[in-house]
């Protein structure tokens, strides 16, 4: 006689939190956060987890349970059925407006429109200026549901995240602009008339944090001073009457842009960085510096000394302050830290050599400061979204902080070729738009700067000249070409550059046009043909980022200027 042992199953209770890229590639995801770990390993991009995000605009009542049949039942009197009947009334015309339509009926725009839309929905933590975490439920959140029921935002909305087409596409940019400028004129005719008196507050409010994104997209500054200030005016008369949250959020951004807006009109010549507390840092050691370009050998190792342990102190202070607030130490201002305390410690350790020779030995630092670029782009883009163009690459966007001029030091200011190469590559990789360029025209010009040096090194090697043949940077001025009924999107297409040699220094102009995303260098032409040319944007010697030039302006020059948040 056997005696037979029942096997029970062991319980399992299937969990469906997994990411969004285990989801799609149907395997088990070990729910890790901030991104998983399954991911990480196969060297995939965790797309986030998908929680229900509340809608902002809900009324205040309880939530009630899913079964409706569960509920419990009220006394069937007359009078309570009638207030039962007059409460769903209630709540169904009150729900009827916010109730999630498709696009194509909730929407009655162009298809260019609500293709433009998807685009913003997809790339919002990206697409616009987000500089901290407070502006995540503004942007992410907010706008899009804004965009369902008003149009004037969503018009905004497409000439944003049409913008961002033209630089992941550039043999369509010229529809893009079009596009842009007829959507552009119609947010401002719409606001300029009476149609703007039947908006709501907030769609107001962020109808004109739009703008300003819009408007640093055609370069005019001016005029987006004058949307943060009607933004400004807008919050402070109805301070107090949204929800909690989104209140946070407007404060936050009001703040950033109205400090920004100071600053630009205290020093308008100024260059930019958002981080106030590091720019304070980089001051006093300026002032420490002053006389440095003057001073004996001697004194000028002494004075180098001295300013490493204040650059030092200072912003390790800064970096404790950074986590007494409650931040972590893998946070995004961490990481934008070490990327400027990298940057201007190099610049620092340097400044007593002459420049052509400047930074000769530096290898092992240069590649230092472009892994902590590349940290800083993991953390600022982590779980965010990102776009696959049709040759492998993944193009992300951000607009938030002055990043640009870090990569673009390292790919020409390196004596060494492997990693200069790398740092264009990421150029390319971390499509990026600031102020008056993008990330696009950085690479287009130290391609440039690496092909004249290969020419100057086979001429003197020709002639038995071994010599150094390192070529610097004097300045960079972008321009775009300016026919009159071309559109105000149009990118820079020209930039005038100031190399300096051995012998003088020499200008040459460099296209800057891009046939297609993974084309190779497109031969220059030796001037432009257009006779009429907009300046853009224009970066003065030493072309380094904001932090680094101001100490390279004292150790050089002796000048002493002010950086502005």
């Amino acid at each position: 006689m056997f005696l037979v042992l029942e096997r029970r199953k062991a319980k399992h209770h299937k969990s469906r939190g997994g990411c969004v890229t285990c989801k799609q590639r149907r395997v088990k995801c070990d729910e890790s956060k901030p991104e998983c770990q399954r991911c990480r390993g196969v060297g995939q991009i965790c797309g986030g987890y998908n929680t229900p995000v509340p809608w902002v605009f809900e009324s205040g009542r309880p939530r009630k349970r899913a079964n409706q049949l569960c509920q419990p039942a009220e006394k069937q009197t007359l009078d309570a059925c009638r207030q039962s009947e007059a409460r769903c009334l209630a709540m169904y015309s009150a729900s009827r407006s916010q109730m999630v339509r498709p696009l194509s009926t909730a929407m009655n725009d162009s298809p260019q429109v609500l293709q433009a839309f998807q685009i913003y929905v997809t790339l919002c933590r990206a697409a616009v200026e987000v500089s901290e975490e407070s502006d995540l439920g503004l942007f992410t959140r907010s706008v899009p549901q804004i965009c369902h029921q008003t149009s004037v935002v969503r018009w905004a909305v497409s000439v944003v995240s049409a913008y961002a087409g033209s630089m992941i596409a550039p043999a369509k940019q010229e529809a893009y602009w079009t596009f842009c400028e007829l959507q552009y004129m119609r947010v401002i005719r719409y606001m300029a008339s009476t149609q703007a008196a039947t908006l709501n507050w907030i769609e107001s409010m962020v109808t004109c944090l739009l703008l300003v994104v819009i408007e640093a997209h055609r370069n005019d500054h001016p005029r987006a001073l004058i949307h943060v200030k009607a933004a400004v005016a807008i919050f402070r008369a109805h301070q107090g009457s949204a929800q909690a949250s989104m209140e946070v959020a407007l404060r936050r951004v009001i703040e950033r842009f109205c400090l920004k807006a100071s600053r630009a009109s205290e020093a308008p010549g100024a260059e930019e960085n958002m981080h106030v507390d590091i720019n304070d840092v980089v001051h006093q050691v300026c002032q420490e510096l002053r006389g440095f370009s003057s001073a004996p050998a001697a004194e000028k190792r002494r004075m180098q000394r001295h300013c490493l342990q204040t650059l030092d102190q200072g912003l390790n202070d800064v970096e404790q302050t950074f986590r007494s607030q409650g931040r972590g130490s893998d946070t995004l201002r961490d990481a934008y830290l070490r990327v400027q305390h990298a940057t201007c410690r190099l610049v620092l350790m340097n400044s007593h050599k002459p420049r052509l020779q400047m930074f000769e030995g530096c290898d092992e630092s240069f590649r230092t400061l472009l892994k902590a670029c590349h940290h800083f782009t993991e953390v600022n883009y982590r779980g965010h979204a990102t776009l696959a163009i049709s040759d492998g690459r993944s193009v992300r966007f951000g607009y938030n902080l002055e990043f640009i001029l870090n990569l673009f030091f390292i790919a020409s200011e390196s004596h060494n070729l492997s990693t200069r190469r790398s740092a264009i590559s990421a150029l390319r990789q971390y499509c990026r738009r600031e102020r008056g360029w993008d990330s696009l025209h950085a690479a287009k010009i130290a391609e440039w700067l690496l092909d004249e040096e290969e020419a100057h090194r086979n001429i003197r090697s020709s002639t038995g000249n071994h010599t150094t043949n390192q070529l610097v940077l004097a300045s960079v001025r972008l321009y775009r070409e300016d026919g009159g009924l071309g559109s105000s999107f149009r990118r820079a297409s020209w930039a005038l550059v100031e190399v300096e040699k051995q012998d003088g220094l020499s200008q040459r102009w460099v296209s800057l046009e891009e046939i297609a995303p993974s084309s190779g260098i497109v031969e220059a032409q030796s001037a432009p043909t257009c006779t009429k040319m907009r300046l853009c944007y224009q970066l003065d010697c030493p072309v380094w980022p904001s932090t680094a030039n101001m100490i390279g302006q004292v150790c050089l020059f002796g000048n002493f200027k002010r950086i502005v948040a």
